[in-house]
């Protein structure tokens, strides 16, 4: 009919062809309306398309391939038009494997861009709901899934409790949750959806509870659940205690718990008890960012090209690498150090401590070039066997106003005019009152370990800091992602060539291979340690432009 109407467009105005596209223009809302009400019975996973028979296609915004059929022999997948074996990685398989395996706790492991916590997210949304779920039946069906492994969702122990966890409560908001409401009915209630802390999505007797790995392990106290979901690895001292909580509330349902992440950290010890050698209770299967069909090809080779080969393989495939070698392989001094220059008064001001006393107490300077979100390191304090006294008087050296600063530091004159910086109020025309030779820092992130040296900095000396995260994962990556350069070959991190200390860390840096287990280095990492602060604090800030892949 279409075709016809192409061809003769005069028939567009005949009684028959009015109806039939009035009929169809009622289908395509109705289905519209459908998939709204009902988005897990309309949900697709992925599987790999053949490369050789299809082309990026950006009208329909994924690669216009023929899709490919597994083999049934590992990972082998068949071109059912050039009959092109390849062995790819598939969403809609991986999950097929976890819903038919029968172990206590499955992990899908997967680079950036593969959609692990896209089709786990349907697997809970679907465990919540129950096999008997309408929706949940369509939705197997769509997808070849085997639902013996979801419960019904009456029995007698009662409906379908969901376990969602992520690493901090911003990561739930930003990650998790909109995933998981993009799955349940329309008619669900949500509650502290946007907020921080606990949130519940409820539909009936199904309930979804998202946590986070920032509250505690008392927070992972609670009613019995079926499935509990942990998106990525937590990082700390009590990941165990995490993980035996979780692993608790699974007893009275016989539940089973599901792990999706992208392995940064190498051999930590949840994957090297779970991972290095088979075990009949543990199910993994891994997905590769290059198969997934949603997601340009060029791109993501572009972006996977910038990395070294152990973090490319983690990021493109979910493998697990041992951490060994330096650190920031792809830090340049051609790249990442230029001559130092004045910092214009329009880039926002940073700061970021980590203490010391006989190892050295390192300050750094920041700055923000807004207009293409680089930061620059542009000084820095280090020094040890000083007391925090010393330290705060380098810091006023360096920031305060050349024509009104008193000489004698600490002094009763000095600390009258300290009181009179807080409000800008010293009466200095050159300064304009604030006491600084240069614009105020926005956030001054330190060492939360250090919280007597931080009130002494706060209380005798006018310097006030914000209580840095100290989550080493986290702010690793967010660094690392500074250090990187970007698709277009330009790193986001530049340090000023009179910040010696931060440079030679930078440079000498080298993963603990005795210490595979965790984010651990050799090597000075004190100026270090304060530049992962104000990576992870920029990047929660919402001040640089980035965002975890997925």
């Amino acid at each position: 009919m279409l075709d016809r109407i192409i061809a003769e467009p005069s028939s567009a105005e005949r009684p028959e062809v009015v109806a039939w596209l009035q009929w169809a223009t009622g289908w395509a809302a109705d289905l519209r309306e459908q998939k709204r009400k009902h988005p897990l019975a309309y949900a697709r996973l992925w599987a790999p398309r053949c490369i050789d028979c299809g082309e990026w296609s950006a009208t329909i915004n994924q690669w216009a391939g023929p899709e490919m059929e597994p083999t049934g022999e590992g990972m082998a997948h068949r071109c059912p038009e050039c009959s092109k074996v390849e062995n790819r990685t598939s969403q809609r398989l991986a999950i097929q494997t976890v819903l038919y395996s029968s172990s206590d706790r499955c992990f899908v492991l997967g680079g950036n861009r593969t959609g692990k916590s896209e089709g786990v997210s349907q697997v809970a949304a679907a465990v919540s709901l129950g096999r008997d779920h309408p929706d949940v039946i369509s939705w197997a069906n769509e997808n070849g899934i085997d639902l013996d492994r979801v419960p019904t969702r009456k029995l007698p122990m009662g409906g379908g409790l969901i376990y969602a966890v992520a690493l901090t409560s911003n990561d739930s908001k930003q990650y998790v949750r909109p995933k998981l409401s993009r799955y349940m009915p329309h008619d669900t209630v949500y509650r502290n959806w946007s907020g921080n802390g606990q949130a519940d999505a409820v539909h009936g007797e199904a309930a979804i509870v998202c946590k986070s790995v920032d509250q505690g392990r008392r927070a992972m106290q609670g009613a019995a659940s079926r499935l509990n979901w942990l998106d990525e690895e937590p990082d700390g001292n009590d990941v165990n205690g995490i993980i035996e909580e979780l692993d608790a509330r699974l007893t009275d349902r016989d539940g089973w718990m599901l792990l999706s992440m992208t392995p940064l950290r190498g051999w930590t010890p949840l994957l090297e008890s779970h991972m290095r050698n088979p075990r009949e209770d543990v199910c993994a299967v891994h997905l590769d960012a290059l198969d997934n069909p949603h997601v340009p090809r060029h791109s993501v080779i572009k972006r996977l090209a910038r990395y070294g080969e152990r973090i490319r393989l983690a990021r493109q495939k979910g493998t697990i690498q041992a951490l060994e070698g330096a650190v920031h392989p792809e830090f340049d001094r051609a790249l990442h150090v230029v001559p130092s220059f004045e910092i214009p008064e329009s880039w926002p001001r940073f700061g970021s401590i980590d203490f010391g006393t006989r190892a050295p107490f390192a300050h750094l300077w920041g700055a923000l070039d807004t207009r293409d979100y680089v930061v620059h390191i542009y000084r820095e304090h280090y020094g040890a066997d000083m007391l925090i006294r010393d330290h705060a008087r380098a810091i006023w050296a360096a920031e305060g106003c050349e024509e009104c600063q008193p000489v004698e530091f600490g002094s009763d004159e000095w600390q009258r005019w300290s009181a009179l910086t807080a409000t800008h109020e010293t009466g200095c025309e050159h300064c304009a009152g604030t006491g600084r030779s240069e614009p105020e820092q926005h956030t001054r992130w330190a060492d939360p370990e250090g919280k007597d040296s931080r009130g002494t900095l706060a209380y005798n000396y006018g310097i006030v800091t914000a209580t840095a995260r100290k989550d080493r994962r986290a702010s690793f990556d967010a660094l690392s992602d500074l250090i990187v350069p970007d698709i277009e070959g330009r790193p986001h991190l530049i340090i000023h060539d009179n910040c010696p200390n931060l440079i030679r860390e930078i440079e000498n840096l080298t993963w603990d291979e005795k210490r595979k287990g965790e984010t651990e280095v050799r090597g000075d990492d004190h100026a270090w340690d304060a530049l992962r602060y104000m990576a992870f604090g920029l990047l929660r800030d919402g001040w640089t432009q980035q965002s975890r892949d997925e």
